[in-house]
């Protein structure tokens, strides 16, 4: 086992979903010089099966921890990368994230996002953030996959609290910023605000009397 794999979820619908597809992976071609496995997981359609190692096609919509548990359970490296599809990466973006790694207790590594208006800082700083991030094979090993009770909220949000239950940690390397187009991957499903609310409430009820500061931060 070696190098680093990258898995790329993502629902096509329509167009505007498949460009955004198409974005992001020029994205990684364009500014990836390290080796990966390039992992595609598709809901609905068969556009990008001529695309990358590794490709799942599935004809009916599934929800995103399914499609990441998938791209998981496939993947080879000894870094994994989860970037979604409506995100594009620049330049050193997955060595930065292994900068992170330096640092003993990293659990997760992630980037910072031009969405929230700040600019590049050569730092790297306790701070999560969802679009983009890389978790080391043996992290991956012991926290196991993404707990698919969670319907399009609050799963990856499940996922830092247990990174943190194992003694790990979650760094940002401001360094690198990915261009994110928050909201822009609509899985098909309706009622979002409903679905969130239960979400949410799945989420204080599983980690009930969890006393983490992400915890509190996030429920």
């Amino acid at each position: 086992m070696s190098g680093i794999s990258i898995i790329v979820p993502c629902f096509h619908n329509n167009i505007k979903n498949f460009s955004n597809t198409q974005r992001c992976i020029e994205s990684i071609r364009a500014n990836t010089s390290l080796s990966y496995q390039l992992i595609i997981v598709e809901n609905l359609q068969r556009w990008m099966s001529g695309e990358g190692q590794t490709y799942v096609g599935l004809s009916q919509p599934h929800t995103y921890a399914q499609n990441v548990n998938m791209g998981l359970k496939l993947s080879s490296g000894d870094y994994v990368v989860v970037l979604n599809n409506d995100a594009c990466v620049s330049c050193g973006w997955l060595e930065a994230m292994l900068d992170c790694f330096k640092k003993e207790d990293c659990g997760v590594a992630t980037l910072d996002s031009t969405q929230f208006g700040r600019e590049p800082k050569d730092e790297i700083v306790e701070k999560f953030f969802g679009a983009v991030w890389m978790v080391k094979r043996d992290v991956l090993v012991n926290i196991g996959l993404m707990d698919e009770q969670f319907v399009h909220a609050f799963d990856d949000a499940d996922y830092w609290v247990r990174v943190y239950q194992a003694g790990y940690r979650i760094y940002m390397n401001r360094k690198v910023m990915v261009d994110h187009k928050g909201g822009a991957t609509i899985y098909g499903f309706d009622g979002h605000d409903e679905r969130f609310a239960s979400m949410r409430k799945l989420f204080n009820r599983k980690h009930k009397g969890c006393t983490i500061d992400i915890f509190q931060k996030l429920r």
